[in-house]
């Protein structure tokens, strides 16, 4: 039965059904304990003396846990539930390695030495005693060992392919010269652990199907074994998911599909089940040392088959005149290897919580088992992870108003914003937080609070009429798109020359944010505010003016004033035969970025959204939005360079543009002005890249 799985599992994963070309299939070796569980069952629910029906149910048993786990690796594969182990760490897998190596280590001491000891090597006063006094054992596994180093010290200084096969070729070669010339008897060597001795074989390999008898099969019993079908099932479904990533890592093989070695899997046991034989799979170690000795091809994994196929029909009996410290050296050097994999090489790859994981799982394997180990690794590796992410300060960063704005660009007179907050006693725990960071009246600029809306209110409109009273420049209240409802407004201009009879008004501060050259018309309250500043205004002190070129001039005051407060409407009404209305519809796209410059933008009315998009691979675009008041396309016509962004219209726009032509002769014509008004624009440009630059990196 043995034979029999591993050539079906050799010959699906030859065959093109793993992505390892040299992958080593045979039976899973670790679920024979399984296999006494079920057969224990078996008699206990038939009977000792029935041994036809047990034997029977046993072998039927037997198939159906291969049938059951070929359909449970095929459904885990084809819905892809393998790419889930894509998120298991990898120290974890390095751990599984470690302890695969310290095991065979164990291994090559039991098979050199000959333990037959039914509970296999202990880690026992007793053991250590039996290896490391006892002449005989010494002379056993101390060669096998030591020919294993002598191999690795080679081939740390030879690199060929032909060092691993040739060596373990001289060993039997070399042996059998000793044993020819010294006359020893081949049947002491048997005995005294030297040789293989298989004894003696008379029945033939297809044997094993003379068991299956359907008619003596106890359905009861069979029945009776589910709950240790379902263990076993759990356990062989726990090998696949990891041996793959683990060989995938020793093998360096970066384009492993798991999900494609569980369908393989799935495959394999329902035509071994079929077959009536035993589980099988992917094992580790096999594949690991057949790539070591260059068996890492198709043929070779189609060779490999042929050969176990005539295993099978000899017979055991050429494995009687193989020595043991052949075995047990090329055992010990895996082991070794496997090792030195998982302790050494990660000694310096790997942070110290990982490495005590990574030494923890090969403890854990080696002295309890393997589905222990990985446990006992998964819940260190959480324990380490809550530990290493709770000293982690959850705030990464602390931005504030200054350093974090949005990509909104903005007239700089706009960018004073008060924080008003109501309805928070000086006393009260919010009070106390906010002063604990600096965001209190006394702390902070900026900064307002109230007891209730109400006196949040209050303040709110007495600090709208100061603005409005403050006006020292010609304001015009623009008339925008008519809301439901609302009549036409009448679009005028008042002027205050002097301000000496204004009144003190009630608030805190004097030197009010909010300006009023934003629409009236989407806000009620502001509808009321300044009908009410209307009438308040003495006739005496207003001068109508009725003039139908007041734009670009109150564009350009709302983008450049803040940056140079000497300049009037003079020095801009000299500006304005330079620049020409241009009016486009919503959606409409300006420019694209890469696009050779046409002029200058400055923004009337509407909002226009710039995309900026970086040629650097996987980097977001960047988008800004531009509002009444603000420049656009303005660098790269000072620079006569290619566009940085595309530039479209959210809206209907109402823009002014100054032509690369109309900035030349502005250049010739008014030298003085021209200097002076790419001065005002490179200050402004300044300003909306520093608060863009700003956005970005409290994004990054």
């Amino acid at each position: 039965m043995f034979f029999v799985t591993t050539i079906v599992a050799q010959l699906v994963y030859s065959l093109g059904g793993s992505t390892f070309p040299g992958a080593n299939g045979s039976m899973m070796i670790e679920v024979v304990p399984f296999f006494h569980m079920i057969a224990n069952g078996i008699v206990d629910v038939v009977g000792e003396e029935d041994v036809e029906t047990v034997v029977a149910t046993t072998m039927v048993a037997f198939a159906f846990s291969s049938v059951i786990t070929g359909i449970t690796f095929y459904i885990l594969g084809h819905f892809k539930l393998g790419n889930v182990i894509g998120f298991f760490p990898r120290h974890i897998l390095v751990g599984c390695i470690g302890g695969v190596g310290v095991f065979l280590v164990e291994t090559g001491l039991e098979v050199s030495a000959s333990l037959n000891d039914a509970d296999g090597f202990q880690y026992t006063w007793k053991t250590a005693k039996l290896f490391l006094t006892n002449t005989h054992v010494i002379s056993l596994w101390v060669p096998a060992f030591a020919l294993a180093v002598g191999l690795r010290i080679i081939t740390h200084k030879v690199h060929h392919q032909l060092i691993f096969p040739a060596f373990f070729f001289a060993i039997p070669c070399i042996f059998y010269v000793v044993v020819a010339i010294a006359g020893l008897d081949l049947e002491t060597l048997r005995k005294t652990g030297w040789v293989f001795d298989v004894g003696a074989q008379s029945a033939p390999w297809y044997q094993f199907y003379k068991y299956y008898n359907f008619r003596k099969t106890s359905f009861p019993a069979l029945i009776a074994t589910m709950p240790t079908q379902l263990a076993l099932l759990f356990f062989n479904i726990l090998h696949p998911p990891l041996n793959v990533p683990a060989l995938a890592v020793s093998l360096n093989v970066d384009d492993v599909d798991t999900n494609r070695e569980l369908v393989a899997h799935g495959v394999s046991n329902v035509l071994a089940g079929l077959l009536g034989t035993v589980p099988n799979y992917l094992v580790y170690v096999n594949t690991l040392m057949f790539y070591r000795v260059g068996g890492g091809s198709r043929i070779s994994g189609l060779l490999l088959a042929a050969a176990t196929f005539v295993l099978l029909i000899i017979g055991t009996a050429p494995i009687g005149y193989i020595p043991i410290m052949l075995v047990g050296a090329l055992i010990f050097v895996l082991g070794i290897d496997l090792i030195k994999e998982a302790v050494w090489d990660t000694r310096h790859r790997t942070s110290t919580s990982e490495y005590i994981t990574i030494i923890a799982i090969m403890v854990a394997m080696s002295l309890w088992d393997f589905v222990i180990g990985v446990l006992f690794g998964i819940v260190l590796a959480c324990i380490f992870f809550v530990v290493q992410n709770s000293r982690r300060r959850s705030i990464r960063a602390l931005y504030t108003g200054a350093s974090s704005m949005s990509t909104v660009r903005r007239p700089s007179a706009h960018r004073d914003v008060t924080l008003i907050f109501c309805g928070v006693s000086a006393d009260s725990a919010v009070a106390h937080a906010l002063q604990a960071v600096d965001l209190w009246t006394d702390h902070e600029e900026g900064v307002e609070a109230f007891e209730d809306l109400n006196q949040a209110l209050e303040w709110t409109e007495n600090a709208y009429l100061r603005a409005w009273f403050s006006v020292t420049y010609q304001q015009k209240v623009e008339r925008v798109d008519k809301p439901i409802g609302v009549s036409n407004a009448e679009t005028h201009f008042v002027m205050i020359p002097h301000m000496s009879f204004l009144p003190e008004f009630p608030g805190k501060r004097q030197n009010s944010p909010i300006r009023l050259t934003e629409s009236f018309q989407n806000s009620p309250r502001r509808n009321q505010l300044h009908d009410a500043g209307t009438r308040i205004i003495p006739p005496e002190h207003v001068q109508s003016i009725q003039s139908p070129d007041t734009e670009p001039v109150n564009t350009m005051l709302k983008a450049f004033s803040s940056y140079a407060t000497d300049l009037d409407e003079s020095f801009y009404g000299k500006l304005v035969p330079y620049f020409k209305q241009v009016v486009i519809p919503g959606n409409h796209v300006l420019f694209s970025q890469d696009d050779e410059p046409d002029g200058l933008y400055l923004i009337q009315h509407g909002v226009m959204r710039a995309v900026y998009r970086f040629k650097v691979e996987h980097a977001q675009p960047v988008e800004e939005s531009m509002v009444s008041g603000t420049l656009a396309g303005e660098l790269s016509a000072l620079s006569k360079t290619p566009r940085n962004a595309t530039v479209t219209a959210e809206r209907e726009c109402v823009l002014w543009q100054l032509s690369l032509s109309e900035l030349d002769r502005l250049e010739r014509e008014e030298p003085d002005i021209a200097k002076t008004f790419i001065k005002l624009i490179l200050k402004a440009a300044k300003s909306d890249y520093d608060v863009l630059l700003a956005s970005m990196a409290s994004r990054a």
